[in-house]
Protein backbone atom coordinates (compact mmCIF):
# COMPACT_ATOMS: atom_id res chain seq x y z
CA UNK A 1 0.00 0.00 0.00
CA UNK A 2 2.73 2.44 0.93
CA UNK A 3 4.69 1.78 -2.26
CA UNK A 4 1.56 2.08 -4.39
CA UNK A 5 0.58 5.33 -2.67
CA UNK A 6 4.06 6.79 -3.09
CA UNK A 7 4.12 5.75 -6.76
CA UNK A 8 0.79 7.48 -7.42
CA UNK A 9 1.91 10.64 -5.63
CA UNK A 10 5.20 10.78 -7.50
CA UNK A 11 3.52 9.98 -10.81
CA UNK A 12 1.11 12.85 -10.30
CA UNK A 13 4.07 15.23 -10.25
CA UNK A 14 4.83 14.32 -13.87
CA UNK A 15 1.45 13.40 -15.40
CA UNK A 16 -0.29 16.83 -15.31
CA UNK A 17 2.39 18.46 -17.44
CA UNK A 18 2.45 15.55 -19.85
CA UNK A 19 -1.35 15.28 -20.12
CA UNK A 20 -1.87 18.98 -20.71
CA UNK A 21 0.29 18.82 -23.86
CA UNK A 22 -0.86 15.43 -25.18
CA UNK A 23 -3.87 14.63 -27.34
CA UNK A 24 -5.36 11.40 -26.03
CA UNK A 25 -8.05 11.17 -28.69
CA UNK A 26 -10.85 8.81 -27.66
CA UNK A 27 -9.18 8.29 -24.26
CA UNK A 28 -9.52 12.00 -23.34
CA UNK A 29 -12.09 11.30 -20.59
CA UNK A 30 -9.27 9.60 -18.63
CA UNK A 31 -7.95 13.11 -17.97
CA UNK A 32 -10.94 13.70 -15.70
CA UNK A 33 -9.66 11.04 -13.31
CA UNK A 34 -6.33 12.83 -13.04
CA UNK A 35 -6.83 16.56 -13.64
CA UNK A 36 -9.51 19.14 -12.96
CA UNK A 37 -11.14 20.55 -16.05
CA UNK A 38 -13.49 19.55 -18.82
CA UNK A 39 -13.57 17.05 -21.65
CA UNK A 40 -16.53 17.71 -23.90
CA UNK A 41 -19.64 18.19 -21.75
CA UNK A 42 -18.11 16.50 -18.67
CA UNK A 43 -16.52 18.75 -16.05
CA UNK A 44 -14.59 17.72 -12.94
CA UNK A 45 -13.32 19.98 -10.17
CA UNK A 46 -11.88 17.28 -7.89
CA UNK A 47 -10.12 14.43 -9.70
CA UNK A 48 -10.19 11.26 -7.58
CA UNK A 49 -7.09 9.32 -8.65
CA UNK A 50 -4.41 11.67 -7.23
CA UNK A 51 -5.96 11.37 -3.78
CA UNK A 52 -5.85 7.57 -3.98
CA UNK A 53 -2.10 7.80 -3.30
CA UNK A 54 -2.72 9.68 -0.06
CA UNK A 55 -5.43 7.21 0.94
CA UNK A 56 -3.10 4.27 0.35
CA UNK A 57 -0.40 5.88 2.50
CA UNK A 58 -3.00 6.41 5.22
CA UNK A 59 -4.07 2.77 5.04
CA UNK A 60 -0.44 1.65 5.34
CA UNK A 61 -0.01 3.90 8.38
CA UNK A 62 -3.20 2.47 9.91
CA UNK A 63 -1.74 -1.02 9.56
CA UNK A 64 1.46 0.11 11.30
CA UNK A 65 -0.62 1.76 14.00
CA UNK A 66 -2.54 -1.45 14.69
CA UNK A 67 0.56 -3.63 14.87
CA UNK A 68 2.77 -1.36 17.01
CA UNK A 69 1.30 2.01 18.06
CA UNK A 70 4.42 3.30 19.83
CA UNK A 71 6.60 2.65 16.80
CA UNK A 72 3.98 4.12 14.46
CA UNK A 73 3.79 7.37 16.46
CA UNK A 74 7.60 7.66 16.50
CA UNK A 75 7.58 7.06 12.74
CA UNK A 76 4.89 9.75 12.40
CA UNK A 77 7.07 12.28 14.21
CA UNK A 78 10.18 11.49 12.18
CA UNK A 79 8.23 11.31 8.92
CA UNK A 80 6.39 14.55 9.67
CA UNK A 81 9.57 16.47 10.45
CA UNK A 82 11.28 15.02 7.37
CA UNK A 83 8.26 15.99 5.23
CA UNK A 84 8.36 19.57 6.50
CA UNK A 85 12.09 19.84 5.83
CA UNK A 86 11.70 18.34 2.35
CA UNK A 87 8.84 20.78 1.68
CA UNK A 88 11.13 23.75 2.35
CA UNK A 89 13.87 22.30 0.16
CA UNK A 90 11.59 21.41 -2.78
CA UNK A 91 9.68 24.69 -2.64
CA UNK A 92 12.89 26.69 -2.47
CA UNK A 93 14.55 24.84 -5.35
CA UNK A 94 11.46 24.90 -7.58
CA UNK A 95 10.87 22.42 -10.36
CA UNK A 96 9.90 18.89 -9.32
CA UNK A 97 7.11 18.75 -6.77
CA UNK A 98 5.84 22.25 -7.57
CA UNK A 99 2.95 22.28 -10.01
CA UNK A 100 2.97 26.09 -9.73
CA UNK A 101 5.92 28.22 -8.69
CA UNK A 102 5.49 31.11 -6.25
CA UNK A 103 4.50 34.27 -8.16
CA UNK A 104 6.41 36.49 -5.71
CA UNK A 105 8.80 36.50 -2.79
CA UNK A 106 6.39 36.78 0.13
CA UNK A 107 5.60 34.03 2.62
CA UNK A 108 2.03 33.85 1.30
CA UNK A 109 3.37 33.27 -2.22
CA UNK A 110 5.72 30.59 -0.87
CA UNK A 111 2.79 28.81 0.80
CA UNK A 112 0.42 29.17 -2.20
CA UNK A 113 0.35 25.53 -3.29
CA UNK A 114 -1.65 23.45 -5.78
CA UNK A 115 -4.28 21.25 -4.16
CA UNK A 116 -6.12 19.81 -7.20
CA UNK A 117 -4.30 17.71 -8.26
CA UNK A 118 -2.17 17.74 -5.11
CA UNK A 119 1.38 18.86 -5.68
CA UNK A 120 4.10 17.07 -3.76
CA UNK A 121 4.89 20.27 -1.86
CA UNK A 122 1.24 20.60 -0.81
CA UNK A 123 1.22 17.03 0.49
CA UNK A 124 4.56 17.40 2.26
CA UNK A 125 3.41 20.53 4.08
CA UNK A 126 -0.07 19.38 5.07
CA UNK A 127 0.73 15.75 5.87
CA UNK A 128 3.96 16.79 7.59
CA UNK A 129 2.06 19.04 10.00
CA UNK A 130 -0.61 16.38 10.48
CA UNK A 131 1.93 13.67 11.33
CA UNK A 132 3.82 15.88 13.79
CA UNK A 133 0.58 16.92 15.52
CA UNK A 134 -0.64 13.31 15.63
CA UNK A 135 2.60 12.21 17.25
CA UNK A 136 2.53 15.02 19.81
CA UNK A 137 -1.12 14.38 20.59
CA UNK A 138 -0.50 10.67 21.10
CA UNK A 139 2.50 11.44 23.31
CA UNK A 140 0.33 13.48 25.64
CA UNK A 141 -2.09 10.60 26.28
CA UNK A 142 -1.79 10.62 30.08
CA UNK A 143 -2.27 14.35 30.33
CA UNK A 144 -5.11 14.24 27.84
CA UNK A 145 -6.90 11.52 29.81
CA UNK A 146 -6.63 13.51 33.03
CA UNK A 147 -7.79 16.81 31.56
CA UNK A 148 -10.43 15.49 29.19
CA UNK A 149 -12.25 13.16 31.58
CA UNK A 150 -14.56 15.94 32.92
CA UNK A 151 -15.12 17.23 29.39
CA UNK A 152 -16.10 13.78 28.16
CA UNK A 153 -18.51 13.38 31.07
CA UNK A 154 -20.12 16.75 30.37
CA UNK A 155 -20.16 16.11 26.64
CA UNK A 156 -22.10 12.91 27.18
CA UNK A 157 -24.74 14.74 29.14
CA UNK A 158 -26.64 16.40 26.29
CA UNK A 159 -29.24 18.17 28.43
CA UNK A 160 -26.56 19.59 30.71
CA UNK A 161 -24.64 20.90 27.70
CA UNK A 162 -27.83 22.36 26.22
CA UNK A 163 -28.64 24.25 29.41
CA UNK A 164 -25.09 25.41 30.12
CA UNK A 165 -24.47 26.80 26.65
CA UNK A 166 -27.15 29.45 27.28
CA UNK A 167 -25.10 30.79 30.20
CA UNK A 168 -21.88 30.60 28.20
CA UNK A 169 -23.43 32.57 25.34
CA UNK A 170 -24.84 35.13 27.78
CA UNK A 171 -21.43 35.60 29.39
Amino acid sequence: QALGGAAIILGMQVLPGWLSHTDLGALSPIRLLLLPGSVGPAYVLYPPLPWLGVALLGMAFAGALQSNPGRAYRLALVGGLASLALFVVLRSLGGFGNLRMPPGDSLIDFLNLVKYPPSLTFLLLTLGFDLVLLSLYAGAARLRATISRPLVTLGQAALYFFLVHWFVYAA
